[in-house]
């Protein structure tokens, strides 16, 4: 079995992109951790040739739960599947594939403040992404710890 990160988001869409850049600040510490990163980005397929059934997965993307701009969520996947409050953009197809397969993992999502057409985090993710990105990596040691 290997863990594996898989990021989700839309560079271009502002604060979409907070995982993409979460992942690639803390890839060499999780890979010190032997877990595998994957910067998927928007391609699903691309996502899909990585996965082996055995994996443990932690998907990391960007959520509107209207809480706190910054929070962290931490939900197992299975969770997921049967919600139907929470709207993630990027995620359902590969939730499906995930679901169908029975994949084990958890899903960390980073509350955005605005998802607009720029290629730059909002201010207020801006200012704490170094607070945002230890306290991922703090939430990914937990999880390794109890897999």
């Amino acid at each position: 079995m290997s863990t594996k990160l898989i990021a989700i988001g839309n560079k271009l869409m502002g604060d979409d992109g907070i995982a993409l850049i979460v992942a690639d600040k803390i890839k060499e510490k999780l890979k010190d951790m032997n877990i595998e990163v994957i910067i998927g980005e928007t391609d699903f397929d691309f996502c899909l040739d990585f996965i082996d059934k055995e994996d443990f997965i932690i998907l990391l993307d960007s959520t509107h739960f209207n809480i706190e701009k910054g929070s962290i969520t931490l939900l197992p996947l299975d969770s997921l599947y049967q919600s139907k409050n929470f709207f993630f953009s990027h995620s359902l197809s590969l939730l499906h594939y995930l679901l169908i397969y029975n994949i084990k993992g958890n899903f960390i999502g980073i509350e955005v403040e605005n998802i607009d057409f720029t290629n730059r985090l909002s201010p207020s993710l801006y200012k704490n992404l170094d607070n945002i990105c230890n306290n991922v990596l703090k939430i990914v040691k937990y999880i390794k710890a109890d897999i």
